[in-house]
C-alpha cells in the first residue's frame, strides 16, 4: 500500500500528465515529494517499474533531465487502496480513503461495484471442512446490543441470535413454549410463579446459566437507576428468590395473564451477572449470551456473529455472518450485480431495486406501520385538536400510496391490517383543512418534525404541508444507534413506522408502555394514567378474545384526539436468491440466521 500512496505523490505533482505521454522531472523534485534521499527514491522506481505502472529514462550527466511516463491512471491505484483496506476490514478508512479523491470520476461507483462481489454466500475449505459465511450490507452503525435498550429493528434482530428468554413465544400458535425454563407452574391467582431452568446451557464466556442469573437479569430490567425502556414487563414483580441454581420463584404484587407473553419478549433475554458487572458499558456493545450465535465484532467496519458450538437447542448451519457498515453504498443504482449477495431485505433498504426473475420473495405476517404521531406532552401548535383536525384532512395520502407503489403500500386506519377501509380517500378535503387551520389560530410559525421515514414520505408531507401553508423544520434521526431516540422528545410531530410483532393485547400494550416509543413520549401525563387503568384490565382478563378487545381502547383513545394519523402499512418482505434454504422471517421480518443454509450446484 505504501508503494501505491507514493505513486500517488508524484501523479499529484504532475496532475496534467496524461498516461502514456512523457515528461521531464529531476530527482530532487522526486526526493521532496516523497521525503527520502535520492538513492531511496531510485529503489521506489525501480519498484514502479517492477510493477509497470512507469517508465523511466534516468537523465545522464549534469543539465539532463529525467524522462518518466505514468502507465496506469490514478483511478486505478486508488481504487487498488480502497481495496486493500477492505481486505484487512477496515471499510471506514477506505471510504475515508476515497473521499480524499472525490474529485476522480466514477472511482467511488468502481468501488461500489467491486464491493458488491464480498456480499452474500462465502466458503472457505481446509482439510474438507467448509466455513460458510453470510456477508450482508447495513447502512448504520450499531452500536447498542444490550436487550434492555434495543430500539431498532436490526438490534431486535441481533439479540434473537445472541441470547435467549426464559420462554419461547411460537406466534403461529398463538402460544408459549418452553425454552431456558423448561417447565413453570403458578398459584391460583397467578402471583407465584416456579420455573425450571434447563441444565447444561452455557454462555458464550464458558459458565453454565444459573437461577441466579435470572434473577439478575428481571432485577436489572427493573433497575429504578437504569431506567430501561422495557421496564414495564417486569414492574409487577415484588420479589425473585432462588431456590436453587436450577429453580426459582417469582412474586408478583397482582395477576397478570400476560406475564408469560412478557418473559418471552427480547429485552427479557437473560445475561450473565459476572460479563454485565464486568464490562460494564462495553457489554451494551460486546454483550455475552446463550444464544446460537457469539458476537465477536463490533466496530465502526462491522458486526461479526459467530455459530456458539455448545448452543442447546441446534446448532446453526452457518459458521459466521458479517454485516457490513456500508453507509456509501448507493442500493438505488441498476448496474449493481444483483446475483452477488443472494439476499435483500426491507430493512436494508433494498427492495427498490428489481430482482432477477428466479429470485424468491418471502413475506411475514407482521407488517410495518407508517404514521405521524403529534406530541401532546410540549408546547406548539399541534396541542390545537383544529391542527390536528387540519392535517388529518389536508394531507392527500392517496397521492403517497401510488409514490410507494413499489413497496405494496397499503391503506390503513389502525396500526394493525384493516380489511375493511373506510372513509380514506373521502377525508381528504383541502378546502376544509384551510379553514380548520385558520380556525386553529395557526401564525406560520414553524412546526418541527421528526422524519424517521424514507426520503420519498418525508418529502410527499413537506410537499403536502407546502399546499397547505404549514411551515416545517425537518430533523432527521442520526443514523448513529448510539444517539438512540435524541429529539423525538422536542419535536411537534414525529413521521415514522413501527413494526408490529402480531395483532394481538401485548404487541398494542408494548406501543403504549415502551419508554422509547413515540406514543409514549408524546402522551400527556392525563392520557398515561388512562392507559395504565386500561393495561390493568388488559392483564386481568383470562380471556384472549378480550384481552385484544380491551387493548384496542388504547388506540381508539389516540383516535379520539387525533394524536395519530395513519399513513400506510407495508409488508416485511425479504427477497433471496433459489441457493438459499431454510430462508424463514422472523417477527420483525429479518431472515433468521440460524436456519438458513446453501445449496451448493453440482459441478
Amino acid at each position: 500500500m505504501i508503494l501505491q500512496q507514493q505513486y500517488l505523490k508524484i501523479r499529484q505533482l504532475h496532475l496534467n500528465e496524461m498516461r502514456g505521454t512523457s515528461f521531464e522531472i529531476t530527482l530532487q523534485e522526486l526526493t521532496d515529494v516523497l521525503e527520502c534521499s535520492g538513492r531511496n527514491v531510485n529503489l521506489i522506481l525501480r519498484k514502479m517499474e517492477e510493477q509497470q505502472w512507469i517508465e523511466w529514462v534516468a537523465g545522464r550527466g549534469r543539465g539532463n533531465r529525467s524522462q518518466m511516463t505514468f502507465l496506469v491512471s490514478q483511478e486505478s491505484i486508488v481504487l487498488q487502496i480502497a481495496q486493500q483496506y477492505v481486505e484487512k476490514g477496515d471499510l471506514k478508512q477506505a471510504f475515508a480513503f476515497l473521499d480524499e479523491y472525490a474529485h476522480l470520476p466514477f472511482v467511488k461507483e468502481q468501488f461500489m461495484y467491486w464491493l458488491d462481489t464480498h456480499f452474500g454466500y462465502r466458503t472457505e475449505t481446509k482439510n474438507m471442512d467448509v466455513m460458510e459465511t453470510l456477508r450482508i450490507p447495513y447502512d448504520r452503525t450499531i452500536q447498542y446490543i444490550d436487550p434492555i435498550f434495543m430500539l431498532y429493528a436490526v438490534e431486535s434482530h441481533l439479540v434473537k441470535h445472541v441470547f435467549d428468554c426464559l420462554v419461547r413465544y411460537d406466534s403461529l400458535h398463538d402460544r408459549i413454549e418452553p425454552h431456558i425454563a423448561h417447565y413453570w407452574r403458578k398459584n391460583e391467582q397467578g402471583t407465584e410463579w416456579i420455573f425450571y431452568i434447563r441444565k447444561g446451557i452455557y454462555f458464550h464466556h464458558g459458565r453454565e446459566l444459573t437461577a441466579h442469573d435470572v434473577k439478575f437479569t428481571l432485577e436489572r430490567l427493573n433497575d429504578d437507576e437504569i431506567k430501561a425502556p422495557f421496564r414495564w414487563l417486569v414492574s409487577d414483580i415484588s420479589r425473585v428468590e432462588v431456590v436453587n441454581n436450577y429453580v426459582l420463584r417469582i412474586f408478583l404484587t397482582k395477576t397478570n395473564h400476560l406475564f408469560l407473553r412478557n418473559l418471552s419478549f427480547d429485552p427479557t433475554s437473560i445475561v450473565p451477572r459476572d460479563a454485565v458487572l464486568d464490562l460494564g458499558r462495553q457489554f451494551t456493545r460486546l454483550p455475552v449470551g446463550t444464544g446460537p450465535f457469539k458476537l465477536v465484532k463490533n466496530d465502526d467496519n462491522m458486526i461479526v456473529l459467530e455459530a456458539y458450538q455448545q448452543y442447546f437447542d441446534k446448532r446453526a448451519h452457518l459458521d459466521r455472518v458479517e454485516i457490513w457498515r456500508t453507509p456509501e453504498r448507493n442500493m438505488s443504482s441498476g448496474k449493481r450485480d444483483t446475483d452477488s449477495y443472494q439476499m435483500r431485505n426491507y430493512l436494508c433498504g433494498e427492495l427498490g431495486m428489481q430482482a432477477p426473475s428466479a429470485w424468491i420473495e418471502v413475506e411475514t405476517s407482521a407488517v410495518s406501520c407508517h404514521y405521524i404521531s403529534f406530541n401532546l406532552s410540549k408546547e406548539g401548535p399541534q396541542q390545537n385538536p383544529l391542527f390536528r383536525r387540519a392535517l388529518f384532512h389536508g394531507l392527500n395520502r392517496r397521492r403517497l400510496l401510488e409514490i410507494m407503489v413499489s413497496t405494496d403500500a397499503k391503506a390503513v386506519e389502525s396500526f394493525f391490517p384493516d380489511p375493511e377501509i373506510t372513509g380514506y380517500e373521502a377525508a381528504y378535503d383541502p378546502e376544509l383543512a384551510r379553514k380548520l387551520l385558520a380556525d386553529s389560530g395557526y401564525k406560520e410559525e414553524k412546526v418541527t418534525v421528526y422524519a424517521a421515514l424514507s426520503n420519498e414520505s418525508t418529502q410527499w408531507f413537506m410537499e403536502e404541508c407546502g399546499i397547505l401553508g404549514v411551515e416545517l423544520d425537518v430533523i432527521e434521526p442520526p443514523k448513529n444507534s448510539m444517539v438512540k431516540d435524541a429529539g423525538i422528545k422536542q419535536e411537534d410531530l414525529t413521521i415514522g413506522s413501527i413494526v408490529t410483532e402480531d395483532e394481538s393485547a401485548f404487541s398494542m400494550i408494548e406501543l403504549f408502555l415502551s419508554g422509547n416509543s413515540c406514543f409514549h413520549k408524546n402522551l400527556r401525563q392525563r392520557d398515561l394514567q388512562q392507559i395504565e387503568g386500561i393495561v390493568q384490565r388488559v392483564y386481568e382478563e383470562s380471556s384472549p378474545a378480550k384481552r385484544y378487545e380491551i387493548s384496542k381502547e388504547l388506540e381508539q383513545m389516540l383516535k379520539l384526539d387525533d394524536a395519530v394519523l395513519y399513513l400506510y402499512h407495508r409488508p416485511l418482505k425479504t427477497q433471496v436468491h433459489p441457493s438459499l434454504k431454510g430462508v424463514h422471517l422472523n417477527s420483525i421480518g429479518w431472515v433468521d440466521f440460524r436456519r438458513v443454509w446453501f445449496e451448493t450446484k453440482d459441478k
